[in-house]
């Protein structure tokens, strides 16, 4: 493969000038869109040499946009915009190509007395071997001076190739971008109302965010609806808001996705399948991989565990174990709680194991207050733990902090009662609902919660 530099050219418009980015595909998609949206990483990646980012996610959650759209800022300030460098790597075959086009272009850029580079690689796992190749750039000392963004699906995640690169990270972090969360949807389709939402500091902080969220309950439960609906990927909420629904053509994308990431995982998709059908018939209950291997043609609890460990590294689910409150351990042995990431993730994979729930409503809303919490356990750039706890009685989801351990019941059906427990470090037990607000006895409602979560 001979790199011509026409082609680097063709993959780098702004190169003829900043004003050319509005030739570049992706950015100029953005820009049509009826919603459009800022992902939080595009102010969030501290761009300085020597850096190597990993951007990591489910596909379809706007991961190329997000690269585009930090592209857009540092041609803002950009002397020379040849400086800025992104290639697609899904067409290349291993990583000998990838390495060529990466010698292509810092020979380019010596050539044009360029002394550091931002260096964008998209879909970096696609050729064999990738890391190959930027481990013996990065060992040569020729990106000693840049800085590298990587993006790749969860097969990165899978495979942990993110860990290849003992060392050579500089002020790299790891970064996911997932799909949006309630306070983000909000903020796509009403952003006025945005601006007037309370951010919680921490899980301790909701009960005063979401009383000041208060005068805001009827719209945020409004939106709440849809978004039981659309979920948070990008493609579902555009879909919805050009015709009131997620479309067919937008559920064959993401099942797609799902379907492709299972075989690079190197997951059999009918196994997958009677699996995802088992945990669908038995959430919100609690489960054991033994009880499902029963259920299905490969009688095996290993075979479980590790295929709903693929699922959870592919962000689908999420897998709740038991913590004891008294001593702040997990019980892995113990029977687990499975909940779906995003309402979409849910109703795809209901269609595709040819089933319908009965009222379903409650599971996907448990799923989604896991998420979420989740999210703001994780911090900035991963996914928390979030576990949950049963004696005589069941509390949902419990977070572990530093400070304390804090429990959450989901209440979405029925009438909501304050839930008094104390259990070892668990002193505060908050009762999600539909709608009843009572803040003296810990009774939020869900639409007000998830609304002034602060996460990534």
């Amino acid at each position: 493969m001979l790199m011509e530099k026409s082609i680097l050219v063709e993959k780098n418009p702004w190169w003829k000038g900043r004003e050319h980015l509005a030739e570049d595909r992706d950015y100029e998609m953005w820009l049509k869109n009826p919603i459009r949206w800022l992902p939080s990483i595009v102010e969030e990646m501290e761009l300085k040499p020597y850096s190597l980012h990993i951007l990591l996610g489910p596909r379809q959650t706007g991961k190329t946009t997000a690269v585009k759209l930090i592209i857009q800022n540092l041609l803002e300030k950009a002397k020379d915009t040849r400086a800025v460098f992104y290639f697609r790597c899904d067409l290349l075959k291993d990583y000998k190509e990838l390495l060529e086009v990466l010698n292509a272009y810092l020979d380019y850029r010596e050539e044009a007395g360029i002394k550091t580079s931002y260096i964008f690689l998209d879909e970096v796992t696609a050729p064999e071997e990738w890391f190959r190749a930027i481990k013996e750039l990065i060992d040569s000392n020729r990106l000693k001076n840049d800085v590298v963004v990587l993006t790749g699906s969860t097969s990165m995640k899978i495979k942990k190739t993110t860990e290849l690169f003992p060392g050579r990270r500089g002020y790299g972090r790891d970064f996911i971008l997932l799909p949006l969360s309630f306070r983000e949807f909000v903020n796509v389709l009403n952003p006025e109302l945005h601006k007037k939402l309370p951010l919680a500091k921490s899980l301790y902080d909701v009960r005063k965010a979401c009383m000041n969220a208060l005068p805001h309950i009827n719209e945020l439960s409004k939106l709440f609806e849809i978004y039981l609906k659309t979920g948070g990927f990008p493609l579902a909420v555009i879909s919805w808001k050009k015709s009131g629904l997620v479309d067919e053509a937008t559920k064959e994308a993401y099942l797609s996705w799902i379907k492709n990431d299972l075989y690079k995982a190197g997951k059999d998709e009918s196994i997958a399948r009677e699996i995802t059908k088992a945990v669908l018939t038995k959430i919100p209950s609690r489960l054991s991989w033994e009880g499902i291997s029963k259920e299905i043609s490969v009688k095996s609890p290993k075979t479980v565990n590790s295929y709903l460990n693929v699922f959870t590294e592919m962000f689908l689910t999420h897998i709740a174990y038991y913590l004891d409150p008294n001593t702040g351990f997990v019980k892995f042995a113990k029977n687990k709680k499975i909940a779906f990431i995003d309402p979409l993730v849910y109703r795809i994979l209901e269609d595709w194991c040819l089933i319908k729930m009965k009222d379903p409503e409650p599971v996907i809303v448990e799923g989604i207050v896991a998420a979420h919490i989740s999210r703001v356990v994780g911090g900035s750039t991963k996914v928390g733990e979030v576990y949950y706890w049963a004696n005589s009685t069941e509390v949902d989801i419990v977070a572990r902090t530093k400070e304390k351990i804090i429990g959450f019941e989901v209440k979405w059906e029925g009438k909501a009662e304050e839930k008094r427990l104390i259990v070892g470090r668990m002193k505060d037990v908050f009762v999600l609902s539909k709608s009843t607000f009572d803040p003296k006895r810990n009774i939020l409602p869900i639409p007000l919660f998830l609304a002034v979560l602060h996460h990534l």
